[in-house]
Order: C-alpha cells, then sequence, then structure tokens
C-alpha cells in the first residue's frame, strides 16, 4: 500500500496495493494529473504487511508549466455600425506552451447589452502545442448606443481570468432626407 499525508496533486499508483512473492518484481504505473501549476516534490511510503519497522519511499518530482498564450489583438473596435447588421472580427490565440490549453471564451455580462447582439466562435476549445486558433466575433447590433463589452478568457485548470479584451462599437441609425415631399403622378 502507498500512503502521502501531504500531496497536492492527484498521483495514484496502479495496483495500489498487491502480493510479491521473493526474488520476484512487479510493475507498478504511476499516474499524475496536476491541480496546480509550479514544481512539486513528492514523498510516499510503502507499507509491507508485517513488517511495520521498514518503509521504502519513492520521491516523485516535476514541474508543472501554466498556459503560455499570445493573442494578437489587445482590443477590437468595430466603429461606427448600422443597427441590424452583421458585423465579424477576428484574432488569433497562439499557443506558445509545449503543453495543449484549454479555454473558454465568454462576454462579461454586464448589463449593457443583449446576449443575443455578441457570438464568439469557438467559445472553448484545445490548442494543441505551438498550435494557433482563429477566433470570430459576430455582433448585431440592436440598440442605438455606444458599446464597451469586455471579452473574458479563462482555463477550466485555473480559478482566474487569464485575458480580457475590450470590445468598442458605436451603433447609429444614418440620417435620411426626402428630397422630394410630393410626387404628382398626374
Amino acid at each position: 500500500n502507498f500512503f502521502n499525508t501531504l500531496t497536492t496533486n492527484s498521483i495514484k499508483f496502479s495496483p495500489e496495493n498487491g502480493t510479491i512473492s521473493a526474488n520476484n518484481s512487479m510493475p507498478i504505473t504511476v499516474s499524475f494529473n496536476a491541480n496546480h501549476v509550479g514544481q512539486f516534490n513528492e514523498t510516499f511510503a510503502f507499507s509491507i504487511d508485517g513488517f511495520d519497522t521498514y518503509k521504502p519511499q519513492i520521491i516523485i518530482t516535476g514541474k508543472v508549466l501554466g498556459p503560455s498564450f499570445k493573442i494578437e489583438k489587445h482590443n477590437i473596435d468595430f466603429g461606427i455600425v448600422s443597427f441590424g447588421f452583421l458585423y465579424t472580427e477576428s484574432f488569433e490565440i497562439i499557443n506558445e506552451s509545449q503543453i495543449p490549453f484549454d479555454f473558454n471564451l465568454h462576454f462579461a455580462n454586464d448589463g449593457s447589452y443583449e446576449c443575443r447582439e455578441f457570438n464568439v466562435i469557438p467559445s472553448s476549445c484545445t490548442i494543441p502545442k505551438f498550435g494557433s486558433q482563429k477566433v470570430d466575433i459576430e455582433f448585431i447590433p440592436i440598440r442605438i448606443q455606444d458599446y464597451n463589452v469586455k471579452l473574458i478568457l479563462d482555463a477550466p485548470e485555473f480559478d482566474d481570468v487569464l485575458f480580457t479584451m475590450p470590445i468598442t462599437a458605436k451603433c447609429i441609425v444614418p440620417e435620411i432626407t426626402i428630397q422630394e415631399s410630393e410626387i404628382d403622378l398626374g
């Protein structure tokens, strides 16, 4: 049996226990699932039934890397837009890590817009190591107003927001002037 009272990551052994006959060995698979970023150094002791004074140990060390990414734009400005028309802007997320990067994109819900006005494609994705992902922001304004919305990038493994991108626009209705207010059809 293995035990470790100070474990901060999920390290599992398979099998967790067993019997080994004299002059034999048993392969043990160690699986690791990181739940925090940083270095770790954890000691596990084996317990041997009937032999309480001898507990062989194994030390498992490593470093868990967090995401390293770059976003080519730091803000999106749709500029002046017309009521009810579709506008699309794009940007790219580049994974600069040796590991895949899982992310989620969503808009801060602050009441300054309606959810149906903005769409992000994809809203979640896994970028392979050293890969990239194109992201499209679709916008159909349904209010005559200035827009100041925040797009949030976070990751399932992290509690904090990793990046916030401001998105701005000004929606207007064009002025219409009628040159001839009367039409004489005879």
